[in-house]
């Protein structure tokens, strides 16, 4: 085979490799759960986050951990095909 055919491939073989971590990479900015918990009976997934918050600003801190966490959360049931 020729080198012009070897080129052609090589190109070939970068541009579907460039796709594909364009397909599978995807940045969530918060991504470290303390402890991740899947029921593979119910297809259920509890993100655990550890936090000792002021009691004052305790239904804030809660909001602040679900809204943190949603983006991975449905990513992960996307991925897992989960609940």
């Amino acid at each position: 085979m020729n080198a012009g055919f070897h080129f052609v491939l090589i190109i070939i073989i970068i541009i579907i490799i460039i796709i594909i971590i364009i397909i599978i990479i995807k940045t969530i900015p918060f991504n470290r759960p303390d402890t991740t918990f899947i029921n593979k009976k119910t297809k259920n997934t509890f993100l655990i986050d550890i936090v000792v918050p002021n009691t004052r600003n305790l239904a804030k801190t809660i909001t602040d951990k679900q809204n943190k966490y949603q983006e991975l959360a449905n990513e992960i049931c996307a991925m897992w095909k989960l609940k």
